[in-house]
């Protein structure tokens, strides 16, 4: 059932040992494509490779036991690397580094030299050990998966209150420019507020004058921040690429990955298939965007994009004029 699962790589060694599992979980929501889905996680670390599926598309498989992933019945490689293997249901590419499955992707028949090669570099496979041969391995299955389904139970009322807490601090930290925005309105509220006060409350006169001068400050300290950026914020990227994005097609952006000026995501249309050429022509026209890529999917209605973001022009400096 290769074709049927989707899978990710997701890195939370970062986080406390005993959150890892509630923050999976929510991650997990976030980014599956399907209404209800369903998973099967392998832990190593704090890394967690994970597979879903649409759980509502095996109702008779999965009533007659756990429903295992095909790539779990294939024993790990012994040595670090990308490798082509042939499935039952098509070709899966993997790229493993220190035990770890780092990207996998699966096409219904063997793909082309070129498609090889892209994945290995959208996987980060270092330049000297990516390989051109697309002869295909055809493992042995093992007598049980190479590891066990640790996805865990999270419907308990504690686990609930902990995922909404987690919830919100992915969101937090996953959308970085919503929160600049938001703070920024709140500063500015609670400046208007504190200079109303000001002015009708005279015996408050020292405390107010101290709130409006911390609100000045923290509204400096963020000014400052975007200025240390060459780049647009992120909410103003987000803003140009929703705008971009062809309206009859309802696209939905299933991820998003930025870091200093590289911009890469994935987009899904509930019923059309996707163009390559149309997406970069409309990605295009935006200038602040160049290099626009498309990284095809196996689903024709999904699609990845990649592109370069460009620096803001700096503004020049402001000279007073006026004698000494």
């Amino acid at each position: 059932m290769r074709g049927r699962c989707r899978y990710r790589l997701f890195d939370l060694e970062a986080m406390p040992k005993a959150h890892r599992r509630a923050a999976l979980a929510l991650q997990l929501r976030q980014w599956s494509p399907f209404a209800r889905s369903a998973a099967y996680v392998v832990w190593r670390e704090g890394k967690a490779m994970a597979w879903v599926w649409d759980a509502t598309a095996l109702p008779g498989e999965a009533s007659t036991g756990e429903i295992v992933p095909e790539p779990l019945w294939y024993a790990p490689p012994e040595r670090d690397g990308a490798r082509l293997l042939r499935c039952r249901d098509g070709v899966e590419a993997q790229y493993w580094l220190a035990g770890v499955l780092h990207a996998s992707r699966w096409w219904p028949q063997a793909p082309a030299a070129a498609e090889w090669r892209a994945f290995q570099r959208d996987a980060a496979v270092p330049a000297d050990a990516q390989t051109v041969d697309v002869s295909l391995q055809v493992p042995s299955l093992l007598d049980r998966p190479f590891a066990p389904n640790a996805v865990a139970d999270s419907g308990s009322r504690d686990e609930l209150i902990e995922s909404l807490a987690y919830a919100a601090a992915a969101l937090l930290l996953g959308w970085a420019s919503v929160w600049y925005g938001a703070e920024h309105i709140k500063l500015q509220r609670a400046q208007a507020h504190v200079e109303k006060q000001a002015a009708g409350l005279n015996g408050a006169s020292n405390r107010l004058a101290q709130a409006r001068r911390r609100a000045i400050e923290a509204q400096t300290r963020l000014n400052d921040l975007d200025r240390l950026s060459p780049y647009p914020s992120q909410l103003t990227i987000y803003d140009a690429i929703t705008q971009a994005m062809p309206a009859h097609l309802a696209l939905t952006l299933t991820e998003w990955n930025y870091h200093t000026g590289k911009l890469k995501f994935s987009v899904l249309s509930p019923t059309e298939k996707l163009s390559s050429t149309d997406l970069v022509a409309a990605f295009g026209k935006n200038p602040i965007f160049s290099d626009v890529k498309v990284i095809t999917d196996a689903n024709p209605r999904a699609m990845g994009v990649q592109m370069n973001v460009e620096p803001r022009i700096a503004a020049a400096p402001t000279v007073h004029e006026g004698g000494a």
